[in-house]
């Protein structure tokens, strides 16, 4: 008679609950059920819900307008989304926002029909109202309804079938659900006009309740042949050269960089990444004079630093391949992201790689709501050089030695 062996296994938990949106979800934390999830993705279409499926707008393309038939709506700050409605083997319905840019997943629940989890996408932005404070998932586009591939309907014919799934195959319960979903609103390009116009009563600051970054333009015909134009004020070299802060910088609701920066989403357990920032923290007197000698000194090495042919950036890796963020130091010592890395070579390419290797650098990492501004773990200093015709700072050098420079070197370094 063969005996059972009842030793208890360790469990270790797929999910772990956040404070996501207006409610609370499940982070999917295991890499396998996200692989899964990725392979089911797949398996609906040859559509990449990663990809950016638009250009930016400049002058050397910007008649190409007048050449496709177009709609336009607004650009938000918040984060770009998937919502996948699907069920597995288990026959469980599931819905899980996924973050198009770092690849976070967290299961929510909502009120859909059933015949929807044979597999829908719902693309859009999770924004935050600014007159309520609530969280939104407002929807951009939808390339898979009901198990069936539809990027290659025109754009009219998926926006009939959202107004018809928000009408007959959902239903808003704000008691469950972790943010209401509401529909993007297009326009014809005749009225551009009438909403740049803030006097006006159908202004883009009235209709929509959100942070607004720019316009998009929406090919009718073509799922991906779209063109975004970001609003000069919210570009990162334009807040770099007139050195302008967010206020709201450390706030986990408010932006903290250029585009999709609003975050829906923050862990359920303190980490020090949620301390208060020090431009928040009241300073006494004496705190304040050591400030000024610091600003003094600090001074004096821009003055050198001028002259010298790189600047020293903290260099972060993303989860896309070759996607780099470069990091500065703030006033108040504290890191801040700069800019995206301008990676002109494989020869570039393959010495960061290099670099990060020796630092022994996991090839999958977790989402970047689990990673700290102060761990070593994922980041290098590098040095930069400013490359004039791309606007862009080119890491070439790995650095030990020298500190990471502050935004005012940086500015002198990049403007002088």
């Amino acid at each position: 008679m063969s005996i059972r062996n009842t030793r208890n296994r360790k469990k270790t938990s797929k999910t772990r609950v956040i404070n996501f949106g207006n409610n609370k979800g499940h982070e999917i934390i295991t890499s396998k059920w996200k692989d899964s999830i990725n392979r089911k993705i797949k398996k609906m279409g040859s559509f990449d819900i990663y990809s950016k499926n638009y250009e930016f707008l400049n002058k050397k393309n910007i008649y190409n307008l007048k050449e496709i038939p177009l709609l336009f709506s607004v650009n938000t700050y918040g984060k770009k989304m998937a919502l996948l409605l699907c069920r597995f083997k288990n026959k469980t319905n599931y819905s899980i926002f996924i973050n198009i840019k770092n690849g976070t997943m967290v299961l929510s629940h909502f009120r859909f029909i059933k015949e929807l989890y044979s597999g829908t996408i719902l693309l859009g932005d999770f924004v935050k109202d600014i007159k309520t404070g609530t969280w939104d998932f407002m929807i951009d586009d939808i390339p898979y309804y009901k198990g069936k591939n539809i990027v290659e309907s025109t754009f009219n014919n998926r926006n009939d079938i959202i107004d018809n799934l928000l009408k007959d195959e959902f239903e808003n319960d704000e008691e469950v659900s972790v943010c209401k979903i509401i529909k993007k609103k297009y326009y014809n390009l005749n009225r551009i006009k009438y909403i740049m116009n803030e006097n006006t009563e159908n202004s883009y600051n009235n209709i929509f309740n959100c942070k607004i970054s720019g316009f998009i333009f929406k090919n009718i015909n073509n799922f991906s042949n779209n063109y975004l134009y970001i609003f000069p004020e919210s570009r990162s070299d334009y807040k770099i050269k007139h050195n302008i802060q967010d206020s709201t910088k450390n706030n986990t609701h408010e932006p903290s960089e250029t585009h999709e920066t609003q975050k829906p989403y923050e862990t359920q357990e303190p980490s020090e990444t949620q301390e208060p920032s020090e431009t928040h923290k009241t300073q006494e007197p004496s705190e304040t004079h050591k400030q000024s000698k610091k600003s003094k000194t600090s001074k004096t090495s821009e003055k050198q630093k001028t002259n010298t042919k790189y600047v020293v950036l903290r260099l972060k890796i993303t989860t896309k391949p070759d996607i780099y963020k470069l990091c500065h130091k703030s006033q108040h010592n504290k890191i801040e992201f700069n800019s995206y890395a301008g990676i002109p070579s494989n020869n570039i390419s393959k010495y960061i790689r290099k670099s990060l290797k020796k630092k022994e650098i996991n090839d999958v990492l977790s989402s970047e709501s689990e990673l700290s501004e102060d761990e070593e773990y994922n980041d290098i200093k590098m040095r930069c050089r400013y490359h004039e015709k791309f606007k862009k700072l080119i890491p070439y050098k790995q650095e030990y030695d020298e500190d990471i420079d502050n935004i005012n070197t940086v500015n002198n370094f990049i403007y002088r």
